[in-house]
């Protein structure tokens, strides 16, 4: 397996040949999806797909679980329906034959649904063993048909060639045998199935693990017939016959289960689309580009290969690619707390603090505008009315030190602004009611009753002048 440089325990999906590393689907950055457009978290150029070949396990490796693969309950009640049926054709003789026909139609029948459910990446057996009710009904009749014209061809081959050649071409014939089923359950195409050309081509995708595949086929079936005939030569018929059902359905569903997981190995390679996820754990989504997850992976690789400048300057660029996704603010203004980035924390504060406001997150906000202020005291930020509610905010909430620091820089900063006077007013008020500096007080009053004589609060100013 190809591990991601990120994550050495994930599988990789894809290469950056500019980088040359290999990473997961948790780091990489989708740019469009439906084309599979991903990009690099490094460099941000495309990457290439790596295949799925290397995330599979081998099927010499997993030989156990196709034999585990039938103990399930829809498979094993499946199964014990036709053990049933074969017990009712032995109770009545006279339609017996047609039963133990419709009996191993059924049972191939149902290999070659869980081929197809193999071969698509399902490595769980159905939910169902009636899932297949409604297709694969021909395929056991093709394969019949396939099998009656090869060993026709075999016969024809002995008659009118040579002994040598018909068993040339039986050995040939049998050896392709799991390759014509294999093509047979992937596309039901009987044509397809039984040419030479397609066959050679399967085998060669394969490779020598074919003969691996032949082979371990070989002892499964030997095994399995061996063991059928071992249960009806010592059991009644009555008994023995439903068993021996049972053990050819077993090694038919594990022998076609180890067929379409080979389908599934190769895919690629035969170029047969499967459709699940290429492990046996549960397929874990990719993240979406806008979550504050995926961000942090992103940044979080950049900073480990160019350190904090880098990783910064790519956040950036996220919060100017999404300016009101809040939780990127959240993530920045941590990120730079994180980091002891002091310089950097006024200036973000400045498009966090108004989209605290705006969501309400008044606690919040004010937290990070007093962090501001006592890293850099003269802390402004641009536009009036925000400075104004972060003052007005902080006043209501009893926050009176941030209140008279806001107004006064407020004040510093839009000297003409038409709300000057009711922010020193409060100011005032500040001063000697909380404070207790009746000096200071008076200074900001005498100023305001002599420079603003016709403001509408300046009875209000005066009266209040006159209690100090």
């Amino acid at each position: 397996m190809i591990e991601c440089k990120y994550h050495p325990n994930a599988a990789a999906r894809r290469h950056c040949n500019t980088c040359d590393i290999d990473l997961c689907h948790l780091c990489l950055k989708t740019q469009n999806q439906v084309r599979e457009e991903f990009l690099c978290p490094v460099c941000e150029n495309l990457t290439a797909h790596l295949g799925f070949n290397h995330n599979i396990q081998p099927f010499w490796l997993r030989i156990p679980a196709f034999f585990i693969y039938p103990f399930n309950a829809s498979t094993m009640f499946y199964i014990a329906g036709l053990m049933l049926i074969t017990f009712i054709g032995i109770l009545f003789p006279v339609v017996g034959v047609l039963i133990v026909v419709f009996v191993f139609y059924a049972i191939f029948k149902y290999g070659f649904a869980v081929l197809e459910h193999t071969a698509r990446g399902h490595l769980q057996p159905p939910d169902s063993g009636m899932g297949h009710v409604d297709k694969n009904n021909r395929l056991p009749l093709k394969q019949m048909l396939l099998l009656l014209s090869m060993g026709g061809l075999v016969w024809v081959t002995y008659a009118f060639v040579s002994p040598e050649v018909s068993l040339i071409l039986a050995i040939f014939l049998a050896f392709m045998w799991p390759a014509s089923t294999m093509l047979l359950g992937v596309t039901g195409n009987f044509f397809q199935a039984a040419n030479p050309l397609s066959l050679l081509n399967m085998v060669s995708a394969i490779g020598f693990s074919y003969g691996l595949l032949y082979l371990l086929l070989l002892v499964i079936s030997s095994f399995g017939w061996v063991l059928k005939y071992g249960i009806q030569s010592g059991l009644p018929l009555l008994i023995g016959l439903p068993l021996g059902v049972a053990v050819i359905g077993y090694f038919v569903v594990a022998n076609f289960h180890l067929l379409g997981y080979v389908i599934y190995q190769y895919h690629e390679a035969l170029g047969y689309n499967a459709n699940q996820a290429f492990d046996e754990a549960p397929a874990e989504a990719l993240p979406s580009v806008h979550s504050v997850e995926s961000i942090q992976q992103e940044v979080d690789i950049v900073l480990s290969e160019h350190g904090y400048a880098a990783a910064k300057q790519r956040l950036k660029k996220k919060i100017l690619s999404e300016p009101n996704n809040l939780e990127i603010h959240h993530y920045c203004h941590q990120f730079m707390l994180d980091h002891q980035d002091e310089p950097g924390i006024p200036r973000h504060a400045q498009q966090y603090i108004p989209l605290l406001i705006a969501q309400g997150m008044d606690d919040l906000m004010l937290t990070i505008a007093r962090r501001c202020l006592q890293i850099k005291p003269k802390f402004k930020l641009k536009h009036a009315s925000d400075a104004l509610l972060v003052g007005k905010i902080a006043y209501d909430k009893a926050d009176f030190d941030l209140a008279l620091k806001v107004f006064t820089l407020f004040r510093q900063q839009f000297p003409g602004h038409k709300e000057n006077v009711d922010t020193q007013f409060l100011c005032a008020k500040l001063y000697a009611q909380q404070l207790g500096d009746t000096a200071k007080a008076k200074m900001i009053m005498r100023s305001l009753v002599g420079r603003h004589s016709r403001h509408a609060k300046i009875e209000a100013m005066k009266a209040f002048l006159a209690e100090l």
